[in-house]
């Protein structure tokens, strides 16, 4: 009888707690948040009003305080439930383009099956796999050349690598002689048409080399280099445009933004590395990564023969993942609630924009120095389309802070989100909800790019841009 009073008021104890741990967080994090009502109210003034019901709930009958333990219980094992199972079947049984289920094999898999048939193949690289933290608080890279740390911006030159899998079919592709998603002949073009600068997305993640944005563009303009690379934030990019488009001279250069993470999560890692920073700071720094393809590829080679699986596992330890799982971040997902949920926080700091800022004032001046011409392009990722909330307050903050700069910057815009907001239905553009784009996405973000630089670009102050919907 005694655990039957106890039990109960534990619950509301610890349901209270819940809400005092979000009201704290909140405050810790205040300054990823506006002062606009609506985001005081849901940080700030909601917590406080949940703590105060909850403790109300300890004044209620011993029967009701048993059924608001039962039914919390409840709840929290269906949440948890629904989280597992998203997980699992986002991890496991991704549909094919025929709508059975595809190719569930892990990257490691892929690659010892590929190697089995005679095919020497290697992961996807990026750079974000070869950075670790220091006990500084600085990264640095885990691969060396000479006792010196070597950053390189590309992946293995001229193997047949494994990328990624959304579509239940698994990428593969030869890397160029730079180890970049392009054909062969890409770096012989004179004078290169096009540059492209950029993530996962201006790699191309997760379709064939021939369905992405560069292959697009190709078709449509000839000669186009892509330095799109999972991964990839600001300087990094920075240090791409540097070590390679700046010796090409490309008559355009693309800068792609990501808007899921790359003021939010890249740039304040990418910050913390000196390595990074010089190619902001330093204009003589260059690693010379051009001149050192083959130096590259051998330790490529001898890095990952050795320290093959946790360079692919690097970014998503079992800490990441039980993080991910203890905050719904799936279920969340789906339904559109992965922004605006109490405690939970996607924003940036008013410094990570300055040096966004920074590094694209940088990238303008360089293109312009030779006559290029620069253009930024804005890429939405999934969650404006999917779910319960479709006006995704922290995104349409980031929109308009990078807007603001790119016209404060007087950098000629290309707003992908424009395009598909115009779209019949957004969500025809992805695998499912966090994926990145399918091959109708790509085509239509591309036609977006194709429409500005075959038609005139926008005026320098950011103006509205007409485009025709794929």
């Amino acid at each position: 009888m005694r655990l039957k009073t106890i039990i109960p008021n534990l619950v509301i104890v610890f349901i209270a707690g819940v809400f005092v741990s979000f009201l704290l967080l909140n405050i810790s994090n205040k300054k990823y948040y506006t002062d606009s009502g609506v985001d005081i109210f849901i940080h700030f003034i909601l917590p406080v009003l949940l703590v105060l019901l909850a403790l109300s709930a300890l004044r209620l009958s011993q029967d009701s305080r048993l059924v608001i333990a039962n039914v919390f219980f409840a709840f929290v094992m269906a949440v948890y439930g629904a989280e597992w199972y998203l997980t699992a079947t986002l991890e496991s049984s991704k549909t094919g383009a025929d709508g059975g289920v595809g190719d569930t094999r892990s990257k490691i898999q892929v690659i010892e099956d590929l190697r089995a048939k005679g095919v020497n193949a290697y992961p996807a690289m990026r750079a974000l796999s070869l950075l670790v933290d220091g006990d500084d608080g600085q990264v640095t890279s885990d691969l060396q050349s000479g006792g010196a740390p070597l950053l390189p911006l590309g992946g293995i030159a001229e193997k047949t690598v494994v990328s990624c899998n959304e579509s239940g079919r698994w990428m593969i592709y030869r890397t160029d002689r730079h180890g970049f998603n392009n054909p062969p002949q890409a770096w012989d073009s004179s004078p290169l048409q096009i540059g492209m600068i950029g993530d996962s997305f201006t790699h191309g993640n997760c379709v064939p080399p021939e369905k992405n944005m560069a292959a697009v563009l190709r078709k449509r303009f000839g000669g186009v280099v892509n330095l799109g690379i999972s991964g990839n934030g600001p300087l990094i990019e920075l240090g791409a445009l540097k070590e390679y488009l700046v010796p090409l001279k490309p008559q355009t250069v693309l800068w792609f933004f990501f808007e899921g993470n790359d003021i939010t999560e890249n740039t304040p890692y990418e910050r913390r590395s000196p390595l990074l920073m010089s190619y902001l700071l330093n204009d003589g720094f260059s690693q010379n990564l051009m001149a050192r393809a083959g130096e590259i590829s051998n330790l490529y080679k001898g890095y990952l023969d050795k320290y093959m699986v946790k360079a692919i596992n690097r970014t998503v330890t079992p800490y990441v993942k039980f993080m991910d799982f203890l905050q719904i971040y799936n279920l969340r997902r789906r339904l559109g609630l992965n922004i605006v949920s109490l405690g939970v926080f996607e924003g940036a700091t008013e410094e990570d924009y300055k040096l966004f800022a920074a590094v694209l004032k940088k990238a303008k001046t360089l293109v312009e120095s030779w006559g290029g011409r620069f253009y930024f392009v804005y890429l939405p990722e999934s969650d404006r389309y999917f779910g319960v909330t479709p006006n995704n307050r922290i995104r349409e903050r980031i929109h308009s802070r990078m807007m603001e700069m790119v016209s404060g910057l007087e950098i000629e815009r290309i707003d992908v989100s424009e395009v598909f907001a115009a779209a019949p239905d957004a969500r025809t553009y992805f695998f499912f909800p966090g994926s990145h784009y399918n091959e109708r996405g790509y085509e239509a973000a591309a036609n977006a790019v194709v429409a500005v630089i075959k038609n005139g670009p926008s005026d320098r102050s950011g103006g509205p841009i007409s485009l025709k919907i794929p």
